[in-house]
């Protein structure tokens, strides 16, 4: 089997943007949890975290390929979870990527998810 890599690259470009025009088109009440969180860049480790007070209940890795931030992974404490905390990370971590200039990958299927489903908050 060969691949094409430029059109498999071409492809993930464009199913990238897709995913973060997607993020962009939520208002920002579909994107925000029930709590006050800190997200703050530990570069150190290649990961956002978000806090709650002094305890971190989610993080996002990431890795830097090619110039590019490609989003690996999204982990949330199980007590917090279905509380929009993932998804606030991630629209809070597409926010400064963007503001940074840098370009995104997306690889985690709940990061996709997310994406994919606050595509209508640019629009507004």
């Amino acid at each position: 089997m060969t691949t094409n890599i430029e059109a498999e690259a071409a492809f993930r470009e464009q199913n990238n943007a897709a995913l973060i025009a997607a993020l962009d088109e939520t208002g920002p009440g579909e994107a925000e949890s029930a709590w006050e969180l800190d997200v703050l860049n530990d570069a150190e480790h290649g990961r956002w975290t978000a806090s709650l007070g002094p305890e971190a209940i989610a993080e996002l890795s990431y890795r830097f390929v090619g110039g590019r931030v490609v989003l690996l992974t999204t982990w949330v404490d199980p007590a917090y979870r279905h509380h929009r905390v993932a998804t606030e990370l991630m629209a809070r971590v597409l926010d400064e990527i963007r503001e940074s200039g840098k370009k995104i990958t997306v690889t985690s299927p709940p990061g996709r998810r997310t994406a994919a489903s606050s595509r209508s908050r640019r629009r507004r």
